[in-house]
C-alpha cells in the first residue's frame, strides 16, 4: 500500500508523477497556443493545483502510517522497549520539548523563497500623518506608537495612537498619489483627518490604568476589520479582562461579537502589537488562524519579552506561543544569583555596542550583545511573491544604560534597527522542533533612506506590495513634531 513506501521512493513516484501531468500540460499548452490559447497561464494553473493536491496526499498518507503504526504495536502487544524509562534515557539535554502541532501541515512545506534583508528596500515616497487640532477630536503631537496602513476602496487609510495622555486612536484618509522620494518628507502630501476613537469606545476599561495604550493594530481584508490591542508598560497588577477589540469597516463602528478574554500575564508579553499571517501559512500550520498579537520588548524591569515575541490567537481565550524570550524579571533573578547566567540561551541577540548599568539587561560579551530595543508598534509578515520574513522595525539603545536616565530603552543615545526572522523557524515551533525562544533573528541598522524620525512600526501592504514604515517625530507643525508613513519597493 502508498503509506507502506519509503519516503524517499514516495517522493520519486511523486515527482515522476508531476513531471509526467507538467509535460503533458505543456504540451497541451503550446498545442492550444498555436490555435489562440494562453499556453503558459494554463500550464502554471495545472502544475499549481496538482502540487497542492500532492501536498495534501503526503500529509494524509503519514497520517494513515501513522495510525497503522499504532495499530500494529496495539495488536503485537507490550514490548521490552515499552517499560518507563528513566527521562535521562527517554530525553536528551539538547533535545527541545515537543509542542503541540497548530494543524495538519508537515514540515515539507517549509518557504523556499528568499529571507528578506533591508538592502531590498527602496523607498518610494510617502505621506504625513496630520495634526488633529480640533479639542474634541484628537492631536497627534505626541504620536507615541502603533501605525498601521491598508488600501481600501481605492483610497489610503491609516491608524495610529495619537499620544500617551489622550489614549486615542485616530485615522488619516487620503485618495490622492503619495509624495515621492524627489520631495522632503515634510513637504510630502498630509492624509486627511478621519475618524477618531478613544480607548474608552474600543474597550471595556475595567481593570485599565494609564500605561494601557490602544498601541497594536492591523487591517484584515478578508473582514474588512481593523484590530487592536492595548499595550502595558508595567507588568505590575492583573490584566484587564478585556485588551482586545475590532472596528468594522466601511462602518467604522466597534463590534460586540470580538472581544477575546485571555489568561493573565500576556498583555504585557504580546499586547500593543498586531500582524497577519499569511493565508497559506495559517491554513497548513495554525488550523486557518491569521491573526497574531506580536510585540514584545521590555519596557521596564517587569514581565515583557527579551526581544520580539509573536502568539497565533486560536479562539476567545487561547493562544498558541510561536516565539517568546525569557522575561526581564528572570534576567534580574539571573543577575543577582551571579554566573553562569542560563538565561543568557533564552534572550535574542543584538548589537555590542552599549554597556549596561540595569539589573535586568546584560552587558556584553565581547562580540556578542544583546537585545536593548523597546518595542512601541507592529510587526509585519511578508506575504511577498520573491520574499519571505517577519520583520519588527524598533528603536534601540547604545552607549551607557542607566537607571537614572529615565529614558527609552536607559539610554540617552539611539538607533533605528530592523530585526528579520524566518517564518520556516515559526513553522518548526508549530510543529515542535523549536522552543519559542530558540527562534534566533538577523538584525541591521535601519537606513531609512532620507525620511527623518523613529521607526516604531512596519507594515506590508498587500494590495500595493509595498512596505510600509511608521516613523514619529518625523515633521513639526509648530512646537510639535508628526508622524510619516514611507513607503518601500522590494527589490531585487
Amino acid at each position: 500500500m502508498w503509506y507502506r513506501l519509503s519516503n524517499r521512493f514516495k517522493g520519486i513516484l511523486m515527482r515522476t508523477f508531476i513531471f509526467w501531468l507538467g509535460f503533458t500540460a505543456t504540451c497541451c499548452g503550446q498545442g492550444g497556443a498555436e490555435l489562440g490559447a494562453p499556453a503558459v497561464p494554463i500550464q502554471r494553473s495545472i502544475l499549481t493545483e496538482l502540487k497542492s493536491l500532492i501536498d495534501r496526499i503526503e500529509m494524509l498518507s503519514d497520517r494513515i502510517a501513522e495510525l497503522e503504526g499504532k495499530a500494529e504495536q496495539h495488536r503485537s502487544g507490550p514490548s521490552d522497549d515499552s517499560r518507563p524509562k528513566p527521562a535521562s534515557e527517554t530525553k536528551s539535554a539538547a533535545s527541545p520539548e515537543r509542542q503541540p502541532d497548530l494543524g495538519i501541515g508537515t514540515l515539507s512545506t517549509l518557504d523556499e523563497r528568499s529571507l528578506f534583508s533591508p538592502d531590498k528596500m527602496r523607498l518610494v515616497g510617502g505621506y504625513r500623518f496630520p495634526h488633529f487640532n480640533t479639542p474634541t477630536t484628537a492631536s497627534t503631537g505626541f504620536a507615541w506608537g502603533g501605525g498601521t496602513i491598508a488600501t481600501i476602496d481605492g483610497k489610503i487609510h491609516a491608524w495610529c495612537l495619537n499620544n500617551e495622555n489622550s489614549k486615542q486612536v485616530v485615522e488619516g484618509v487620503l485618495s490622492v498619489p503619495m509624495g515621492t522620494p524627489d520631495t522632503p518628507p515634510d513637504k510630502w502630501p498630509m492624509l486627511s483627518n478621519g475618524a477618531v476613537w478613544s480607548r474608552s469606545q474600543l474597550f471595556d476599561e475595567t481593570g485599565m490604568n494609564g500605561y494601557h495604550l490602544p498601541n497594536g493594530m492591523v487591517f484584515d481584508y478578508e473582514s474588512r476589520r481593523l484590530f487592536l490591542s492595548c499595550y502595558s508598560r508595567y507588568d505590575t497588577t492583573p490584566d484587564p479582562p478585556q485588551w482586545i477589540a475590532a472596528v468594522q469597516y466601511p462602518q467604522k463602528t466597534v463590534v460586540s461579537d470580538f472581544a477575546p478574554a485571555l489568561p493573565d500575564n500576556l498583555m504585557s508579553v504580546f499586547g500593543g502589537g498586531m500582524m497577519l499571517a499569511p493565508k497559506s501559512w495559517a491554513d497548513k500550520h495554525a488550523s486557518g488562524h491569521r491573526l497574531c498579537l506580536a510585540r514584545g520588548g521590555f519596557p521596564s524591569g517587569q514581565g515583557g519579552s527579551y526581544g520580539p515575541a509573536a502568539a497565533v490567537l486560536t479562539g476567545k481565550s487561547s493562544i498558541k506561543t510561536i516565539m517568546r524570550f525569557a522575561a526581564n524579571y528572570e534576567i534580574g533573578k539571573d543577575v543577582a544569583d551571579g554566573p553562569p547566567f542560563p538565561t543568557k540561551e533564552k534572550i535574542e541577540r543584538g548589537f555590542n555596542d552599549y554597556e549596561s548599568h540595569l539589573t535586568w539587561v546584560f552587558s556584553p560579551d565581547g562580540e556578542t550583545g544583546y537585545f536593548t530595543g523597546e518595542i512601541r508598534g507592529n510587526p509585519a509578515w511578508l506575504d511577498h511573491p520573491d520574499y519571505k520574513g517577519v520583520i519588527w522595525v524598533l528603536r534601540a539603545s547604545k552607549g551607557d544604560l542607566r537607571y537614572e536616565y529615565q529614558t527609552e530603552g536607559g539610554s540617552q543615545t539611539h538607533r533605528n534597527v530592523i530585526y528579520v526572522y524566518d517564518p520556516d523557524d515559526f513553522t518548526k515551533v508549530a510543529h515542535g522542533q523549536l522552543k519559542p525562544d530558540q527562534v534566533r533573528g538577523k538584525f541591521y541598522k535601519l537606513d531609512s533612506q532620507g525620511v527623518p524620525g523613529i521607526a516604531r512600526s512596519v507594515i506590508y501592504d498587500q494590495e500595493t506590495k509595498l512596505l510600509w514604515v511608521f516613523y514619529t517625530k518625523s515633521w513639526s507643525y509648530y512646537v510639535e513634531r508628526h508622524p510619516i508613513l514611507a513607503a518601500y519597493k522590494l527589490v531585487e
